[in-house]
């Protein structure tokens, strides 16, 4: 999931189409490989220039089976789809 969401553009790939997904609150697509979810309610946002900070407000948030987290270790292999 990492390498698809971080190793790719949404330019050239519809990555929702690529993998597992079922809607979520408010239709927002929770990632079946994902067993750890976060959804929140954008209150305020924050310009940073090539990217855009959000305040949220928790609307869900799951845990689920103990995974091995996603470090940088085992991520820094993973090619940006594009540049900043």
């Amino acid at each position: 999931v990492a390498e698809l969401f971080g190793g790719s553009t949404g330019d050239d790939v519809d990555k929702f189409a690529q993998c597992e997904w079922h809607p979520g609150p408010g239709g927002v697509p929770l990632l079946d490989a994902c067993p750890n979810r976060f959804v929140g309610r954008v209150i305020a946002s924050l310009d940073g220039g090539d990217h855009e900070g959000f305040l949220l407000a928790p609307v869900l948030a799951e845990r689920g089976a103990e995974e091995e987290e996603l470090s940088f270790h085992r991520a820094r292999r993973i090619e940006p789809g594009h540049p900043a």
